[in-house]
């Protein structure tokens, strides 16, 4: 008789543990913190993604040398065209493209494009972009991606025709770097001319402080909070 209550103080005392280990479980999943980049840390609550950024140096995504802030453009900024996982081309802010002789391209913007204050994404914006990537005198991650462009030039509203100096294998895979707008940027700096830029992306920027980058969504009434550390 003691030994089947043995047996049955056993079995309580082991469903109570995995209980609590289950709970605990769940509560660390719920708040913990993960390596982003292996540089930022990131909180997840709801309906909140609170992440810390290190070596922050500028929204901008143009200019940014931090890899926290380029993964964060991902969300806020849109390119001409998107590279898949499996490496395919695909319609971004472009909706086709065509190849015109081995140093040409003819791109066709996606007409129904607006940035988040809700004026037009044009091919004003696209020249300004790849001509403030060339003639910009600093240092930009997306270099390489314009230094066989010779020009840029706009056909219509939603067309422009990219010339290179030399044929590029797979040029159209070179224009998926973010699209500044031309009205909101300074041709000579690209710096912002807002504190809060505005883009094509999910996220749209709502606020920047010294340690803070909320991003609202664009379609939702959520927000991302970026703590810059």
């Amino acid at each position: 008789m003691k030994t089947n209550w043995m047996k049955y103080v056993f079995v309580i005392v082991v469903v109570i543990l995995v209980g609590l280990a289950v709970y605990m479980l769940y509560k660390e999943n719920a708040n913990k913190k993960v390596n982003v980049n292996n540089e930022a840390a990131a909180v997840i609550t709801s309906p909140e993604i609170n992440i810390g950024i290190t070596g922050f140096d500028t929204i901008n995504p143009i200019l940014s040398k931090s890899k926290d802030v380029q993964y964060l453009s991902k969300l806020i900024y849109s390119s001409l065209i998107k590279v898949t996982p499996d490496f395919k081309a695909q319609a971004g802010l472009a909706e086709e493209w065509s190849k015109l002789g081995d140093t040409s391209y003819l791109i066709k913007l996606n007409n129904n494009i607006t940035w988040n204050n809700g004026s037009k994404f044009t091919a004003k914006d696209v020249k300004f972009t790849i001509d403030g990537i060339k003639n910009f005198t600093g240092d930009s991650i997306y270099k390489d991606n314009v230094k066989d462009i010779s020009s840029v030039e706009i056909v219509d509203d939603y067309t422009v025709k990219i010339n290179l100096n030399n044929p590029v294998p797979f040029f159209e895979y070179m224009l998926s770097f973010p699209m500044l707008s031309a009205d909101e940027y300074d041709a000579q700096t690209l710096q912002s001319k807002s504190d809060t830029p505005i883009s094509t992306g999910e996220y749209a920027v709502s606020s920047v402080s010294d340690n803070l980058i909320v991003l609202k969504k664009v379609d939702e009434n959520r927000s991302r909070q970026y703590t810059r550390n």
